[in-house]
Parts: C-alpha cells; sequence; structure tokens
C-alpha cells in the first residue's frame, strides 16, 4: 500500500522535550529520537481470529506472523473489550472436542499474574455463571484470580470448574484476596488433580494451598492426599507443607520426614508455623476519612476528575499517589522486563489508558531487533495513522523515554490536553502519570506529587544490581 505522508510542521512534545517529526527526511543533526507519522491501516492480522487448537495457540506464542500479538489480545480481554470477548468465544467454538480442556489450559497460562480490570469480570460473570464450556474453562484463570466479590465464589466453586481456577480462587495473598472462600470439598479435588499430574511446582502450590487454610478438614485431606501418594521425593516434599498447617501432630511427620532428607527443603529450615494467618502480613494502617477525603477534594480541584465520583469505589488512605493510582492516574511498572524482546507495548497500552478516551482505540507494537544488540522500534496506530519511534536497546530494561515520547506525540497529534510525567522512585518500579497536564502541573507545583526522570528507576535498579554484585565478590 502507498502510503501519503502528513506534511505538518515539526512540534515539541509537551513535557517532554522530544521532537514530533515531519515524517520527510532525517532530524536535523544534534535532534534526538523523532517520532515519524504516515498514513497507514492498522494490519490486517490484528482481526484475524483467534487460535482454535492447542497447537495454533503455540505456533501463536512463538510469534505466528498472521495473527495478531498476543499481548496485544490478552490486554484487551483482561480490559474486559467486548469485541475481544467476542473474538474468544467464537474461537472456542471451533475446539476439537478432545483439545478443549487443553486448550483452555493454553489460556490459563496467557492470562497467568496479569491483572484484570473490573470491565473483564463484569463481562467474564454471566459466563462463570453459564453451563460448562470452553470458554468458561478459558476465562475461569483470569476470573479465579481478579474478581473477588462475595458472589464470585460460588460461580468459581462447582465440580464443573478447571482445577487451576479453583486453586486461583483460594491464593490466598493478603494484598490481593484478603477473605479467600470458606473450605469446600471442590478445593480438596483441586488439589487432588494438580497433584496427580506429577508436576512438582503444581503438586507443591496445591499442598500449600490446603495447609494455609485455617480448618482442620483441609489439614486432614493434605494428609489424605500425601498417604495415599507412592513413596518418593515427591511425597516427601508435601509432607514438609504439614509445618504451614496448624496441626502439631502433622509438624511431627514432617519434622521425621525432613530428618531423612539428604537435602533440606527450605521449609525444613523454617519450621513449623509461628504467626496466625491474620499476623502474618499487617495491613497498612487506613487514613482517617477526613484526611481521605481533604485529599480526594484537592486532587479533584486539580482538575483530576475521576476521583470526583466516589460512590463506586472506596477510598482508606490519603497519600496523592496511592488515590491517583487508585482512579487509574498513574502506572506502576517493573523497568527491568527479564526477558528479549522487551515488549514494549506491554506498558504502552496500559499508559494510554490513563488517559482514556484520549488514547482510546490506539494499537501498539514492538518492532524488535533480531539480535540483541539491536535498535527497537515502537509504533502505534491511530486515526489511520502510523506513529513511528526508534527506541534505545538498553538490554532487559524498558526505554521508558521513548514509550512517553510516542505518547505524548500522539495527544499532541491530536490536540488533545492531556500528558504524561514520570514520578519520583526509590527503586526499579517506574511510576507514570497521565492525565490533563493543567492537572499534572498543579500536583508538581503544590508538592501533591514529586516529578522524576525517565531513567531513574533503570539507575536505582541497576545500582542495586551493582551492590548485590560487589557483595558477592567480597564474600567468596
Amino acid at each position: 500500500m502507498r502510503h501519503h505522508r502528513i506534511t505538518f510542521g515539526c512540534v515539541l512534545a509537551l513535557g517532554l522535550g522530544s521532537l514530533v517529526a515531519c515524517a520527510k527526511g532525517p532530524a536535523a543533526a544534534g535532534v534526538g529520537p523523532v517520532v515519524t507519522i504516515d498514513r497507514a491501516p492498522v494490519p490486517k492480522r490484528y482481526s484475524a481470529p483467534l487460535p482454535f487448537t492447542v497447537q495454533g495457540l503455540h505456533a501463536w506464542e512463538e510469534g505466528d506472523p498472521a495473527l495478531p500479538p498476543v499481548g496485544h489480545v490478552v490486554d484487551h480481554l483482561l480490559a474486559g473489550d467486548a469485541g475481544m470477548f467476542k473474538r474468544l468465544q467464537r474461537s472456542a467454538k471451533r475446539v476439537p472436542v478432545d483439545q478443549t480442556l487443553a486448550w483452555a489450559e493454553g489460556w490459563r497460562s496467557l492470562t497467568r499474574l496479569r491483572v484484570a480490570s473490573e470491565a473483564f469480570c463484569a463481562q467474564a460473570r454471566p459466563v462463570m455463571a453459564g453451563a460448562a464450556s470452553g470458554f468458561r474453562n478459558a476465562l475461569s484463570g483470569a476470573f479465579a484470580a481478579n474478581c473477588r466479590k462475595p458472589e464470585d465464589a460460588s460461580l468459581l466453586l462447582r465440580a464443573d470448574t478447571p482445577y487451576w481456577a479453583v486453586l486461583e480462587a483460594y491464593e490466598d495473598l493478603i494484598d490481593v484476596n484478603p477473605t479467600p472462600p470458606p473450605f469446600d470439598q471442590v478445593l480438596v479435588g483441586a488439589a487432588q488433580q494438580a497433584i496427580d499430574k506429577g508436576n512438582r511446582f503444581e503438586a507443591w502450590g496445591a499442598a500449600l494451598t490446603l495447609a494455609r487454610r485455617p480448618e482442620p478438614e483441609a489439614w486432614e485431606a493434605l494428609h489424605a492426599i500425601q498417604k495415599r501418594m507412592p513413596p518418593g521425593e515427591l511425597a516427601d516434599e508435601l509432607a514438609t507443607s504439614f509445618y504451614r498447617t496448624g496441626d502439631p501432630a502433622l509438624h511431627a511427620i514432617a519434622a521425621r520426614v525432613c530428618a531423612g532428607m539428604d537435602k533440606q527443603h527450605y521449609v525444613c529450615e523454617e519450621g513449623p508455623r509461628k504467626d496466625s494467618l491474620d499476623a502474618a502480613l499487617e495491613a497498612r494502617p487506613k487514613d482517617t476519612a477526613a484526611a481521605v477525603e481533604s485529599a480526594r477534594a484537592q486532587l479533584v480541584s486539580l482538575g483530576f476528575s475521576r476521583l470526583e465520583d466516589s460512590s463506586g469505589r472506596t477510598y482508606e488512605h490519603a497519600d496523592p499517589t496511592t488515590l491517583l493510582t487508585q482512579a487509574g492516574y498513574i502506572h506502576a511498572f517493573d523497568a527491568e522486563t527479564g526477558r528479549f524482546p522487551n515488549e514494549h507495548e506491554a506498558v504502552l497500552r496500559p499508559l494510554a489508558q490513563l488517559v482514556q478516551p484520549a488514547l482510546d482505540g490506539a494499537v501498539f507494537e514492538e518492532v524488535f531487533p533480531t539480535d540483541e544488540d539491536g535498535a527497537y522500534t515502537l509504533v502505534a496506530y491511530l486515526d489511520g495513522k502510523r506513529y513511528r519511534t526508534p527506541a534505545r536497546n538498553r538490554g532487559d530494561w524498558y526505554d521508558v523515554d521513548a514509550v512517553l515520547r510516542l505518547l505524548e506525540a500522539m495527544l499532541e497529534d491530536r490536540g488533545r490536553p492531556e500528558r504524561f510525567a514520570s514520578l519520583h522512585t526509590r527503586d526499579q518500579v517506574a511510576l507514570i502519570v497521565g492525565g490533563p497536564r493543567s492537572a499534572i502541573d498543579g500536583a508538581f507545583s503544590v508538592g501533591l506529587l514529586q516529578p522524576g526522570e525517565s531513567d531513574q528507576a533503570e539507575r536505582h535498579g541497576k545500582a542495586s544490581e551493582e551492590f548485590v554484585r560487589k557483595r558477592l565478590e567480597a564474600e567468596q
């Protein structure tokens, strides 16, 4: 397709000091990276049908060029995009009968440890309340991990729910799920299935889920499962989980098993659980209602309008960063990816949501280098236009500056008043605020937010890594 380039003048991207360039000609000498803009439709692969076989899922994960990027699909699904739900449902109806569960388990893997929105939960609830289906199974893992309303547990605790989703529903991380569902025999069956698969990681997780329950019935069920196992390393490893129960008799069994191990399991070294589950982690103390209301009102007065209606959300802390994060104005992410390629689009998508609806409908992708030393290109499609900017190859660290440069260029091109800014951080977690520029500037000027630099999180992370490296060298 022939592309017709836009020829408007080069303008300064407010707040970043980077240039949005005319697509014609190279940048002037001494000018930093630019964003080029030309006419181009969203590639057809973004509307291609989703895989409906296990083999298709594997090829997709390997980067099938005929299909939309995995991250694009998963992010839109977990954001509650109705169109993506329909596409997944259509795909689920085509799955061969003998692949139904394996295909759904593939989706469990794709959505694992990913955060889903309340919009996702709202879309998924009718499906989870309905009859068993491949579509329901595919959604079940993300639903169990993210949807925590009291009625949601009853939608999951069914014999036809995949075992992994049942176990996920009982995950007891206090900051995610402070009140797991009450004990149910469905949990025992799910734990048994996970252990029967023979995967040590899954078996250990299932055993811990039962062991950490407060009910003696859960401990008895765990003991019964362990006793039925053939002697061996897996049976011994599960026995050490007895230390996580509150039963002294099971602690004694764990002690005997630990004493006979050639290589001590870490639980053997820690010994029996000493603290109650409720005291395992102390919740952050809540601020007074008056303090929360005062902080909320001040942020609203600056222009953070989503905080104006607090009827559908409970705010417990007066800290401006926490309030703005809850209201969807701040996104925090680890600046270190731990992978190659870095998948910058996984950051671009949630950042674009901070300024909704300003960038609604944008499609993001990363063109990664063919070798680990080459440069990246970040790409966005919106309004029939294609936005491109180079990104530095910083190893397994995001080029946050390039990410913000691209987003700012899109806002500027659309004539939008929203902007992005980096916030001060003390570690390698980057904090980005997005919203009306006047509101962000106002929060900076009165000291409610502290500005930071785009590479601050990376510098903190690398300094920490260097400290650890030197300490290990000194100990050798």
